[in-house]
């Protein structure tokens, strides 16, 4: 008899976008707007596998999305909490060590190994979704020009055009004696590049305040509204590249109160997760309200946002590590987080005199 045909190993909720949507938005809170269009994007990667699978190559290339945010937005934790939930291999590369070929550094190809992990069949692995981080590191250095010797911009930037229309890409580091891992076919890859882009939103909210006109200025004075694919150009990218970005995701700064219900999040926020590994040797902190409020001011106020609340959760419970009798519940107090803050900063003890 003809051998059985292979199941989808996809539930069928990863498959549509509202499904991939209501499966994240427990874990990755406070974000749903940007949630919903990695949603959108993720759901054609998982379709394209899946007709991958049945045989039929896709009329689409590969998804490729680019995420814009501050440091610890959400980007990352986005991307890794849908590979999770759906089980396909998962990999962060970092750009900003990634040169062209015959340069010292890492080479793109390079990259892809980390899905290679835990013996992972390069068949297996080619499905999985390569993060790009830091991508903004790769932008064009100097004057921009194309005979410059540029070997982390335009020349990285060239060697990533192949890759992300779909290519059979040889593994293996081709500047050492390091044997070759196999080959990878990036047509069924996905690919989601993250970075802050320092200046780039700024630059887009300053072109679109002159779009918009003050007082009884005329219509036809306006400037032309700045798009965010042409900042993209003139950040330092090639056209080539943009073009081949198919949904541009920009996350938006937390405000403090956004901070605090990823903070209090029942189950998956960062204080319940904090308190489920404290529990296992009998601790567990339970921050008052006004403890909340000013973790999350001071979070907003240096940028560090979700970073910096984990780093000040770490920094409360040092104390109390010391002390092997302190058991049970932690309550912590508005004086306990301004302590907390000057030893995170490295400022307590810096008592100057006049």
């Amino acid at each position: 008899p003809p051998p059985p045909t292979e199941p989808s190993i996809e539930p069928p909720c990863l498959l549509t976008a509202r499904g991939i949507y209501e499966s994240l938005k427990d874990q990755v809170i406070a974000l749903d707007g940007p949630l919903r269009r990695f949603s959108a994007q993720m759901s054609l990667h998982m379709r394209r596998l899946e007709q991958i699978r049945k045989g039929v190559r896709p009329s689409v290339g590969p998804i490729v999305t680019l995420l814009i945010g501050s440091s610890g937005s959400g980007k990352t934790w986005m991307a890794e909490t849908f590979a999770r939930i759906s089980g396909l291999p998962y990999a962060v590369a970092d750009m900003s060590s990634v040169s062209q070929t015959s340069y010292v550094g890492l080479g793109f190809d390079e990259c892809f190994l980390g899905l290679l992990a835990n013996n992972t069949k390069p068949q297996i692995a080619e499905t999985g979704i390569l993060v790009m981080d830091e991508f903004d590191k790769i932008c064009a250095k100097g004057n921009g020009g194309h005979s410059s010797a540029d070997a982390q911009g335009r020349g990285i930037q060239s060697e990533i055009l192949k890759p992300w229309d779909g290519c059979r890409l040889p593994l293996g580091s081709r500047r050492s004696n390091v044997p070759s891992f196999g080959v990878i076919d990036t047509f069924h890859t996905c690919f989601v590049a993250c970075a802050a882009f320092d200046g780039l939103r700024a630059q887009l909210a300053e072109g679109n305040r002159k779009t918009a006109g003050m007082g009884f200025c005329l219509t036809d004075t306006k400037s032309p509204r700045v798009d965010v694919r042409e900042a993209l150009v003139r950040y330092g990218f090639l056209e080539q590249i943009v073009n081949r970005v198919g949904s541009i995701v920009i996350l938006a700064d937390p405000t403090p109160a956004q901070i605090v219900r990823i903070t209090c999040h029942p189950g998956t926020g960062l204080l319940a997760r904090q308190n489920s590994f404290l529990q296992s040797f009998g601790l567990s902190l339970i921050p008052t309200e006004e403890a909340l409020l000013h973790m999350a001011n001071w979070s907003c106020e240096t940028k560090g946002y979700s970073r910096a609340i984990k780093t000040l959760l770490g920094t409360l419970v040092e104390g109390h590590l010391m002390d092997d009798r302190s058991k049970g519940n932690i309550e912590v107090s508005l004086e306990d987080v301004r302590r907390a803050i000057q030893e995170t900063e490295g400022t307590e003890g810096l008592n100057f005199r006049t």
